[in-house]
Protein backbone atom coordinates (compact mmCIF):
# COMPACT_ATOMS: atom_id res chain seq x y z
CA UNK A 1 0.00 0.00 0.00
CA UNK A 2 1.09 2.95 -0.75
CA UNK A 3 -0.09 6.55 -1.28
CA UNK A 4 1.75 9.73 -2.85
CA UNK A 5 0.71 12.60 -0.52
CA UNK A 6 3.24 15.55 0.52
CA UNK A 7 1.64 19.12 2.52
CA UNK A 8 3.26 22.15 4.06
CA UNK A 9 2.02 24.67 5.73
CA UNK A 10 1.00 27.60 3.27
CA UNK A 11 2.27 31.02 4.03
CA UNK A 12 -1.06 32.00 2.50
CA UNK A 13 -3.34 30.38 4.96
CA UNK A 14 -1.53 30.47 7.94
CA UNK A 15 -2.97 33.58 9.22
CA UNK A 16 -6.22 32.25 8.76
CA UNK A 17 -5.44 28.70 10.44
CA UNK A 18 -4.00 30.96 13.31
CA UNK A 19 -7.41 33.05 13.58
CA UNK A 20 -9.47 30.14 13.76
CA UNK A 21 -7.15 28.24 16.85
CA UNK A 22 -4.53 26.86 15.56
CA UNK A 23 -1.61 26.94 17.85
CA UNK A 24 0.59 29.77 17.29
CA UNK A 25 3.87 27.89 17.33
CA UNK A 26 2.28 26.23 14.28
CA UNK A 27 2.04 29.26 12.60
CA UNK A 28 6.04 29.40 13.17
CA UNK A 29 7.27 26.28 12.45
CA UNK A 30 8.59 25.39 8.44
CA UNK A 31 7.95 21.19 8.47
CA UNK A 32 6.44 19.02 5.66
CA UNK A 33 4.83 15.35 6.21
CA UNK A 34 5.14 12.85 3.73
CA UNK A 35 4.10 10.06 5.86
CA UNK A 36 6.80 7.10 6.40
CA UNK A 37 6.86 3.56 7.46
CA UNK A 38 8.90 4.34 10.26
CA UNK A 39 7.45 7.03 11.62
CA UNK A 40 3.92 4.82 11.99
CA UNK A 41 3.79 2.94 14.87
CA UNK A 42 0.73 0.16 14.71
CA UNK A 43 -2.07 0.44 16.88
CA UNK A 44 -2.46 -3.16 18.95
CA UNK A 45 -6.09 -4.05 20.03
CA UNK A 46 -6.06 -7.27 22.65
CA UNK A 47 -8.72 -9.60 22.82
CA UNK A 48 -10.54 -7.74 19.90
CA UNK A 49 -11.19 -10.97 17.46
CA UNK A 50 -13.17 -13.69 18.07
CA UNK A 51 -10.00 -16.11 19.10
CA UNK A 52 -8.75 -13.44 21.45
CA UNK A 53 -5.64 -12.57 19.45
CA UNK A 54 -4.87 -8.76 18.88
CA UNK A 55 -5.78 -6.60 16.31
CA UNK A 56 -3.08 -4.25 14.91
CA UNK A 57 -3.57 -1.32 12.63
CA UNK A 58 -0.65 -1.64 10.59
CA UNK A 59 1.36 1.36 8.89
CA UNK A 60 -0.81 -0.45 5.51
CA UNK A 61 -4.41 0.49 7.49
CA UNK A 62 -3.35 3.69 8.64
CA UNK A 63 -2.27 4.74 4.94
CA UNK A 64 -5.53 3.88 4.35
CA UNK A 65 -7.22 5.62 6.49
CA UNK A 66 -4.97 8.58 5.37
CA UNK A 67 -5.99 8.39 1.42
CA UNK A 68 -9.92 8.46 2.53
CA UNK A 69 -9.24 11.94 4.87
CA UNK A 70 -7.31 13.21 2.18
CA UNK A 71 -9.50 12.61 -0.52
CA UNK A 72 -12.67 13.06 1.40
CA UNK A 73 -11.96 15.63 3.72
CA UNK A 74 -15.14 16.62 4.96
CA UNK A 75 -16.61 13.17 5.58
CA UNK A 76 -18.01 12.86 9.11
CA UNK A 77 -15.58 11.12 11.17
CA UNK A 78 -13.65 11.19 14.55
CA UNK A 79 -9.72 10.67 14.06
CA UNK A 80 -7.38 10.27 17.47
CA UNK A 81 -3.67 10.96 16.61
CA UNK A 82 -1.43 10.44 19.10
CA UNK A 83 2.74 9.75 19.40
CA UNK A 84 4.63 8.08 21.78
CA UNK A 85 6.06 11.27 23.61
CA UNK A 86 5.16 14.85 23.51
CA UNK A 87 2.36 16.21 21.46
CA UNK A 88 4.21 18.09 18.94
CA UNK A 89 4.30 15.80 15.95
CA UNK A 90 0.47 14.85 16.27
CA UNK A 91 -0.19 18.55 16.91
CA UNK A 92 1.41 18.64 13.32
CA UNK A 93 -0.07 16.21 11.80
CA UNK A 94 -3.16 18.00 12.67
CA UNK A 95 -2.54 21.14 11.50
CA UNK A 96 -1.70 19.76 8.02
CA UNK A 97 -5.23 17.91 7.93
CA UNK A 98 -6.74 21.44 9.22
CA UNK A 99 -4.93 22.95 6.06
CA UNK A 100 -6.52 20.24 3.69
CA UNK A 101 -10.27 20.96 5.25
CA UNK A 102 -9.53 24.30 4.35
CA UNK A 103 -7.96 24.72 1.15
CA UNK A 104 -10.90 21.71 0.27
CA UNK A 105 -14.05 24.04 1.50
CA UNK A 106 -12.90 27.35 -0.24
CA UNK A 107 -12.02 25.45 -3.36
CA UNK A 108 -15.77 24.02 -3.65
CA UNK A 109 -17.20 27.29 -2.04
CA UNK A 110 -18.66 25.08 0.85
CA UNK A 111 -20.57 27.34 3.59
CA UNK A 112 -18.93 26.34 6.43
CA UNK A 113 -15.62 27.24 5.19
CA UNK A 114 -13.40 27.14 8.23
CA UNK A 115 -12.08 24.39 10.63
CA UNK A 116 -11.72 25.42 14.42
CA UNK A 117 -8.83 24.43 16.86
CA UNK A 118 -9.85 24.13 20.76
CA UNK A 119 -7.38 24.11 22.76
CA UNK A 120 -8.31 22.65 26.11
CA UNK A 121 -5.50 24.01 27.92
CA UNK A 122 -7.23 27.74 27.95
CA UNK A 123 -10.42 29.04 28.86
CA UNK A 124 -12.86 27.17 26.59
CA UNK A 125 -16.40 28.71 25.63
CA UNK A 126 -18.23 25.94 23.68
CA UNK A 127 -21.91 28.07 23.69
CA UNK A 128 -21.52 29.71 20.52
CA UNK A 129 -23.76 29.18 17.59
CA UNK A 130 -20.68 28.55 15.26
CA UNK A 131 -20.51 25.74 12.35
CA UNK A 132 -16.68 24.88 11.71
CA UNK A 133 -16.22 23.02 8.35
CA UNK A 134 -14.49 20.27 11.39
CA UNK A 135 -13.12 20.67 15.14
CA UNK A 136 -10.13 20.28 16.19
CA UNK A 137 -9.29 18.91 20.04
CA UNK A 138 -5.85 19.42 21.60
CA UNK A 139 -4.33 18.79 24.83
CA UNK A 140 -6.16 16.66 26.47
CA UNK A 141 -4.25 13.49 27.64
CA UNK A 142 -4.78 10.17 29.49
CA UNK A 143 -4.49 11.94 32.98
CA UNK A 144 -6.52 14.99 31.86
CA UNK A 145 -8.84 15.52 34.85
CA UNK A 146 -12.45 14.69 34.30
CA UNK A 147 -13.44 18.12 33.63
CA UNK A 148 -11.10 18.51 30.44
CA UNK A 149 -12.18 15.15 29.10
CA UNK A 150 -15.97 16.06 29.51
CA UNK A 151 -15.01 19.35 27.90
CA UNK A 152 -13.71 17.09 25.00
CA UNK A 153 -16.43 14.76 25.07
CA UNK A 154 -19.09 17.74 24.81
CA UNK A 155 -17.41 19.28 21.84
CA UNK A 156 -17.28 15.64 20.22
CA UNK A 157 -20.49 15.23 20.57
CA UNK A 158 -21.66 18.69 19.84
CA UNK A 159 -19.92 18.52 16.13
CA UNK A 160 -20.63 15.14 15.43
CA UNK A 161 -22.08 15.61 11.79
CA UNK A 162 -18.62 17.01 11.08
CA UNK A 163 -14.88 15.78 10.94
CA UNK A 164 -13.23 15.63 14.40
CA UNK A 165 -10.24 15.12 14.95
CA UNK A 166 -8.43 14.92 18.16
CA UNK A 167 -4.91 15.28 19.60
CA UNK A 168 -3.09 13.31 22.40
CA UNK A 169 0.19 11.98 23.06
CA UNK A 170 1.90 9.04 25.38
CA UNK A 171 -1.45 6.76 24.59
CA UNK A 172 -2.78 3.91 22.35
CA UNK A 173 -4.65 6.13 20.19
CA UNK A 174 -7.83 3.77 19.49
CA UNK A 175 -7.90 2.70 23.62
CA UNK A 176 -8.42 6.29 24.70
CA UNK A 177 -10.88 7.02 22.05
CA UNK A 178 -12.99 4.53 23.36
CA UNK A 179 -11.96 4.81 27.04
CA UNK A 180 -11.55 8.44 27.82
CA UNK A 181 -13.59 9.58 24.76
CA UNK A 182 -16.41 6.77 24.78
CA UNK A 183 -16.46 7.02 21.15
CA UNK A 184 -15.40 4.90 18.59
CA UNK A 185 -12.63 6.44 16.01
CA UNK A 186 -12.83 6.10 12.18
CA UNK A 187 -9.46 6.38 12.09
CA UNK A 188 -6.12 6.56 14.60
CA UNK A 189 -2.84 7.60 13.66
CA UNK A 190 0.09 6.64 16.31
CA UNK A 191 3.34 8.34 15.43
CA UNK A 192 6.92 7.63 16.62
CA UNK A 193 8.18 10.23 19.36
CA UNK A 194 11.26 12.02 17.71
CA UNK A 195 10.45 15.14 16.45
CA UNK A 196 12.46 16.28 13.45
CA UNK A 197 12.01 19.95 11.73
CA UNK A 198 11.13 19.09 8.15
CA UNK A 199 11.09 15.44 8.73
CA UNK A 200 9.82 13.47 5.73
CA UNK A 201 6.94 11.32 6.16
CA UNK A 202 6.94 9.51 2.91
CA UNK A 203 3.60 7.49 2.59
CA UNK A 204 5.15 5.55 -0.47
Amino acid sequence: MSLTWSESLDKELVGMLLSHGMPQELGQTNFKLQPKRDRLRPVLLYGKDKNMAPVTFDYNQQVTWLRTLVEKPLSNQLTVISTLGEDNYAKQFAALMMQIILKYSLKHKIRQTSPRWFNLQRDLDITSNETPAAVFVSNVYPDSTPYRLEQCRDLLQRFNQIPRYVVTSGVNPYEFAVNKLKSTPFAVFNFASKLERDYNLDLG
